[in-house]
């Protein structure tokens, strides 16, 4: 896995956190922290506060939707160059240091969404669907943080 520079690192929690508090989670702190010894990884952290009230299915789906679209701007916002998203090297990002592990909640968070959409169609049919919801977020994700 390659290395990731503090600005980069920066603009990962950066990203998380604007679109966390665009969508009305409650956000705590940004850090960024120093590599120790001879690591190369400088970590971070964006803190947010993920409780909300859940009394029906939509209100589920919207919570899974909106928590992928924090997770997926971490790597967005690091892809920014000049105001432009580089969607490639985004989704580039969500196998190194800095993305997998917001890459691994993500499909997670896809799957139970899959569930509760699409239980009802032969699991091909339901992975198209989910295909095409996800680049629905991947896509709105990214003009959120480009904005």
């Amino acid at each position: 896995m390659a290395a990731i520079s503090g600005l980069d690192r920066a603009r990962h929690e950066l990203g998380h956190h604007f679109v966390g508090y665009h969508l009305k989670f409650e956000m705590g702190d940004v850090s960024i922290e120093p590599p120790l010894g001879n690591l190369v990884f400088i970590g971070g952290t964006s803190e947010l506060d993920t409780s909300r009230p859940i009394t029906s299915m939509l209100e589920l789906e919207k919570w899974c939707e909106d928590r992928v679209k924090v997770l997926y701007a971490g790597v967005i916002a690091q892809a920014l160059k000049g105001g432009v998203v580089d969607n490639q090297a985004a989704i580039c990002l969500t196998t190194e240091v800095s993305g997998h592990m917001d890459h691994k909640m993500v499909s997670q968070l896809m799957n139970l969404l899959r569930n509760v959409r699409y239980s009802d169609r032969p699991r091909a049919d339901a992975e198209i669907s989910m295909q095409a919801d996800e680049l629905e977020l991947w896509s709105e994700t990214s003009d959120l943080v480009a904005s």
